[in-house]
């Protein structure tokens, strides 16, 4: 055998569209394993392309098992705020965020979103009250005693 023989260029069938469509029509689906690509067929197949170029996975499946939302109940924000000089609403926030902890845990999830939002807005009231109360003091303090 020479080294000409062995480097001469091969000439492929051209295939047309029709020979190439005739082909895939009659492929035989039943020799192929059910998990494997091949089983779906391309055309069927409803994967898409993210923005990165990853494949999306879910298969046109559109409604997917969600958990439940996360807890939001913001104890420590409402906890930190309790050493705000400004105790009733400090306490309120403390038994919302406590009551949305035990909502969440009965399953009632808007509830607990909802007692959750309050705790919230009632810490942060709470905060700023808290603070007004301590600037007041300092200016009070600081402009009728000398230092």
């Amino acid at each position: 055998m020479s080294l000409l023989s062995e480097t001469k260029p091969r000439i492929s069938k051209v295939v047309t569209l029709q020979e190439k469509e005739k082909s895939c029509s009659t492929f035989n689906w039943d020799n192929v394993h059910p998990y494997t690509p091949e089983r779906i067929p391309r055309s069927e197949e409803k994967t898409r392309r993210s923005i990165d170029g990853s494949l999306d996975h879910s298969l046109g499946r559109s409604v997917e098992a969600e958990g439940p939302p996360p807890l939001r109940n913001y104890i420590f924000f409402t906890i930190f705020t309790c050493f705000c000089p400004a105790w009733p609403i400090n306490i309120v926030a403390l038994v919302f965020s406590m009551m949305s902890q035990s909502s969440y845990d009965n399953e009632d999830y808007d509830g607990s979103q909802r007692l959750g939002r309050k705790a919230l807005h009632m810490g942060i009231a709470s905060l700023i009250i808290g603070l007004l109360i301590i600037m007041i003091f300092c200016i009070v303090h600081f402009t009728t005693n000398p230092i």
